[in-house]
């Protein structure tokens, strides 16, 4: 909200500010509350904490993960037309029985295209994401326009009729769309934000224009199922974020009353009565912000926290359904101060608060809760309380109370009667997600201030002991835990941190085994795990905690890892030697509802070709069918969607390529018929090519049995050639390589060469048959390549490359990031290049780094087939080791016949330097070959690897 309205409303709000003032003082002790309360499912609380983000803004989603994961918000107000990345954002967030991923209020703001903002809102919806559609924001702050007509603003002037022919066309099209509307999900639509500031009597003060009404808009008039206020509240005096959230009576400086109750701020029209029956409501903007540039009187960070703490209790407790902060990080939304987290995402006091508090209260579903016959006598007014209950501890109450006297800053003693005697403890979380144990007690003293604590009251002597033996086995990638049942316990609960008395997370809740395997770590990093019990009566305390560090057993390239899906036996291990990949592995199979396999992968994105050369498949007692593949994966869990060519040595003894895949997360994997190949053993002299090609949802399989790069490819089926598969995110997903002993207690050993995971048009091949063999491969952005070869030069070359087809005029850009390998040669290359074809003799042009004299960049061709290469004189860079802080950028223009070298030695934005020109003709110059190169010169014997990024096209 403007500071310009927050005044007018607050000045229009003085007298009833001061008549509830009088009333407070006259009230400063509750009535004695009722025994037997019933409790409130903890999952209704948490799912009414939400969060404002910027995402139409930033154009970047996925940069939230990280806030949303830590603090565990599960609610989000957001831009329009943004489902993509907000789908995104909600899959990366989810997680199985601890977080059900990030929902979304999405922002209607005007125009003339509802049906398109339908459309996008289904989308989310489509992916469980969508939690409701919202009208306007503050039109009276903002210019609006529907179907060309002006409207909203504050000078007394404007009409607000178009803002309410949109809010009531938005309310009817989301009703009656059979996916969003009545008849499908019933999505909750939220009205505009501010309509007290209506210019001229349109009704939006109602959900429904009452009959009789004789305003501009029909009676009957149905604009929206929540009122919707932006509530801030400034901290001028004691049980501010109580009265603010009151649902039908002034508050102390914004609220319901002036917007939907009484008469509206600006112009006086008259709303529902004051003290009338209250309505549905939600606030979808409340904050208070730490910076000067916001205003003259900031908060600290701790005030800021525990202002946020008491007003999403507050409003939950006074019957808000929905409750989002302002806003998510500092420095958005033309705001500096108001953010739970700074630009860089690291936690401000308030994201650290909430992160304790959602994990102090974690659940997921709600339920039938129990009551509590507690009272808490003389109750201060500026004391409040609500008794919630998990799902995962029915027999436990969580008894949140809190006092809300952030300026005053006194205390209130407090005394908690729990009509029995149980063991309680008490949380705080402005301090952590540690309990304090306060003993087998049946009434407790607190003495409160400005923030709430959390009492958990378990009956005695029936929450489960702390397990007993926890033990951490470091493995590739992961981490298995271990320890004794509990007696007593159903489920346990599994905590994570980074430091041994740091901040402990839930990974994994209510699971009912005694072992844990934490997969997706980072090798070298020390983790430290403690778990707890749980029964129906309540949760044990925590473990005291163990460590592991997780270690490769593993060489592979940087983006790459190795794991074993579904936690297969023996340990497998991934390593990668000079281009040729060896992995053992275990497992059950690839098969069935989950997988069991040792799986070295990278993250892909968008369309992508795997493609490999299987060259062994060994181990005693070799099972028929063993595998050894390509896989693209949803993820890592056993029994993820996933799509898989591999070969097994078949019962016949004559080798065999399959085609597998499983269409839905838990779902039984299929097959397409696969091929016998004729080859078994395996060897370099025998091997089998596989490749799999993604392109959106559809995945083509191929082979063949070809010793050196296949010019031709083979269906695995011809007759079904291809699968239709989506994963959770088609966009975002693993692509490997994996080996399965069909066995859980042996292993297989597979051998992997020519391996390349590129964007699905492009392609890798030794140019002129150079060994050893190389490989390209493409991670978030990066290319490596890795090569041998003699030279490109003479009349014919040996080299990797990785190229695709251009036409017509083109740029070739790279930022070469790297050229290494043992006792590199001086004149190692690492380019781009135009080329005439994959023949070892074709025509090309070239500009590449190489490290002779200090660094080096050279421009080179050869302006026939067959014939001697040529050179343009180069230029010393004095960048003798490329890396991303001393890169070396390289251009090659094509127009025509006519090729134009550039280079760079800027960090970031390049500037351009020229190092010449030359005419060369394609044997058809709309069409060619365009891509980057490393050669190691050094006639076949030794590997050299190359990066490069800022590739362009």
């Amino acid at each position: 909200m403007s500071k310009s309205t927050f005044e007018t409303k607050r000045l229009w709000r003085l007298s009833q500010v001061i008549i509830g003032a009088a009333v407070l003082s006259l009230a400063a002790v509750k009535p004695a509350m009722a025994a037997g309360v019933v409790a409130t499912p903890a999952n209704n609380f948490l799912n009414s904490i939400g969060v404002n983000i910027h995402d139409d803004q930033i154009q970047d989603d996925s940069s939230y993960t990280a806030p949303f994961q830590y603090s565990a918000i599960r609610n989000a107000r957001a831009g329009l037309r943004r489902s993509a990345g907000q789908v995104t954002l909600h899959n990366a967030t989810k997680v199985a029985g601890v977080y059900p991923g990030v929902m979304f209020n999405i922002l209607f703001y005007g125009g003339t295209d509802i049906p398109t903002d339908i459309s996008d809102a289904k989308t989310d919806q489509a992916a469980g994401a969508l939690l409701s559609i919202e009208g306007p924001n503050e039109p009276n702050n903002q210019p609006f326009t529907y179907d060309g007509a002006l409207g909203g603003g504050i000078t007394g002037t404007s009409t607000w009729l178009p803002v309410a022919e949109f809010q009531r066309d938005v309310y009817a099209a989301v009703k009656a769309d059979p996916v969003l509307g009545t008849a499908g999900a019933n999505i909750p639509v939220f009205t505009i934000s501010e309509p007290g500031a209506e210019a001229d009597n349109v009704g939006l003060q109602f959900l429904t224009i009452p009959a009789g009404s004789g305003l501009s808009m029909p009676d009957g008039t149905k604009y929206a199922d929540y009122a919707n206020v932006h509530n801030y509240t400034s901290l001028n005096a004691d049980n501010n974020t109580w009265n603010n959230a009151s649902p039908n009576e002034p508050g102390p400086s914004d609220g319901m009353a002036s917007e939907y109750f009484g008469f509206t701020w600006l112009k006086g029209y008259a709303a529902l009565p004051l003290g009338s029956t209250p309505i549905p409501m939600v606030s979808t903007e409340f904050g208070g912000t730490t910076s000067s540039s916001d205003t003259s009187s900031p908060l600290t960070q701790d005030q800021q926290g525990k202002l946020a703490l008491n007003q999403f209790c507050s409003q939950f407790k006074r019957g808000f359904k929905y409750s989002f902060w302002y806003e998510m990080r500092d420095n958005e939304g033309g705001n500096a101060g108001f953010g739970l987290f700074d630009s860089s995402n690291n936690p401000k006091l308030a994201g650290t608060y909430l992160h304790n508090l959602n994990t102090i209260l974690a659940d997921e579903s709600s339920f039938t809760p129990g009551s509590l016959n507690y009272t808490i006598p003389s109750e201060p007014a500026t004391v409040h309380d609500m008794l919630l209950q998990k799902t995962s501890a029915t027999g436990t109450f969580y008894l949140v109370v809190w006092d809300d006297r952030p300026v005053a800053e006194g205390t209130d003693p407090v005394t908690v009667n729990l009509g029995g005697t149980y063991a309680v403890s008490e949380y705080d979380p402005t301090v952590g997600t540690s309990a304090t144990s306060l003993g087998n007690i049946s009434s407790v003293s607190l003495t409160l201030s400005d923030h709430p604590v959390i009492l958990a009251i378990s009956a005695i002597s029936q929450i489960p002991p702390v397990p007993t033996g926890l033990t951490a086995t470091p493995g590739n990638a992961q981490v298995s835990l271990s320890w004794m049942a509990s007696s007593g316990a159903l489920n346990y609960n599994v905590l994570r941190s980074t430091t041994s008395n740091g901040t402990y997370t839930i990974i994994s809740m209510n699971q009912s085994s005694t072992s844990f395997v934490n997969t997706g770590l980072t090798n070298g990093t020390t983790y430290y795990y403690e778990v707890n019990a749980v029964n129906s009566s309540g949760t044990s305390a925590n473990t005291s905690p163990v460590s592991a560090t997780p270690s490769g057993g593993s060489n592979l390239p940087a983006g790459q890892t190795d794991m074993d899906i579904g936690g297969s036996l023996p340990a497998g291990t991934g390593n990668d030697s000079g281009g040729v990949y060896t992995l053992t592995g275990g497992g059950a199979n690839i098969w069935g509802t989950s997988d069991q396999f040792n799986y070295v992968y990278q993250r892909g994105s968008n369309d992508e070709t795997i493609v490999t050369r299987v060259t062994g498949l060994s181990g005693t007692n070799l099972n028929a069918s063993a595998k050894a593949g390509i896989m693209f994966r949803d993820s890592t869990a056993a029994n993820a969607i996933f799509v898989d060519v591999d070969y097994l040595p078949s019962s016949t003894g004559v080798g065999r390529v399959e085609f597998l895949y499983r269409a839905a997360t838990g779902a039984s994997a299929s097959y397409v018929p696969g091929i016998n190949v004729n080859v078994a053993p395996l060897s370099k002299s025998k091997p089998v090519w596989l490749k799999l090609v993604k392109s959106g949802t559809t995945y083509t399989a191929y082979y063949s049995t070809s010793v050196t790069t296949p010019t031709t490819w083979t269906l695995v089926n011809s007759t079904t050639p291809s699968v239709t598969v989506s994963m959770t995110n088609n966009s975002s997903y693993l692509t490997g390589l994996d080996v399965c002993s069909l066995n859980n207690g042996t292993s297989v050993t597979g051998t992997f060469d020519n391996v390349s995971m590129l964007p699905t048009g492009k392609t890798d091949v030794d140019i002129g048959g150079s060994l050893p063999a190389g490989s390209g491969n493409y991670i978030n952005g990066v290319y490596t390549l890795t090569g041998g070869g003699s030279d490109i030069w003479g009349t014919a070359d040996q080299f990797n490359y990785v190229y695709q087809s251009g036409s017509g005029d083109e740029t070739l850009i790279a930022r070469v990031t790297g050229l290494s390998g043992t006792s590199l040669n001086a004149n190692a290359k690492a380019g781009i290049q135009f080329r005439d074809s994959t023949a070892t003799g074709a025509i090309f042009v070239d500009v590449d780094y190489e490290p002779t004299g200090g660094g080096h960049v050279e421009f080179l061709y050869r302006s026939s087939t067959g014939a001697a290469a040529s050179y343009v004189p180069g230029v010393n860079v004095g960048v003798a080791a490329p890396s991303t802080t001393t890169p070396v950028w390289i251009k090659l223009v094509k127009s025509g016949t006519t090729y134009t070298g550039y280079y760079s030695t800027s960090v970031t934005t390049p500037t351009w330097n020229l190092i010449g020109s030359i005419t060369v003709s394609m044997t058809n110059n709309s069409s060619y070959l365009t891509g980057l190169d490393v050669c190691s010169h050094n006639s076949n014997t030794a590997l050299v690897m190359g990066t490069f990024d800022n590739i362009s096209p």
